[in-house]
């Protein structure tokens, strides 16, 4: 194994009407960063424009959402780009905002370290297929099991 691993790294998407709406839950997602299980990689709120998307300054929108985002303000990976971010805000009202994070899982990262031992061999990582997931979870309560 190599030192050198990563979580698995993730995407959301959210439309804001209201920026306080998110405010509680963009809490969530900084007090995760500050107990190290996720990792920020990006960070970008977006508004709909007539000619595609507009950044808009991550602190400054916090503010108004009632969280403090400047500690992940100018986080820029280059996973995001320009199609990403037009794809982010299609469906939404000129003048609507998306804000878009990408995301590492950490915390599973000190298990795969304790696992870098001689004799152990991490061979598999990676996401399970959501589709796969639904479909055992269907196949699971259909037989009773749940």
């Amino acid at each position: 194994m190599s030192a050198d691993w990563l979580g698995p790294v993730e995407l959301l998407v959210l439309h804001v009407e209201e920026p306080a709406a998110v405010g509680p839950g963009l809490s969530r997602l900084l007090d995760l960063v500050h107990d190290g299980a996720v990792l920020v990689l990006d960070l970008e709120v977006v508004r709909a424009g007539a000619d595609g998307p507009e950044s808009l300054d991550v602190g400054a929108w916090g503010d108004q959402a009632g969280v403090d985002l400047h500690a992940v303000d100018g986080l820029w990976s280059g996973l995001l780009d320009e199609q990403d971010l037009r794809e982010a805000t299609e469906g939404l009202t000129p003048g609507a905002v998306a804000v878009v994070v990408v995301y590492e899982v950490t915390v599973v990262l000190p298990v795969v370290a304790a696992l870098d031992v001689p004799g152990v061999h991490l061979v598999g990582a990676g996401p399970v297929v959501e589709a796969d997931l639904v479909t055992a979870l269907d196949l699971e309560i259909e037989g009773g099991r749940r």
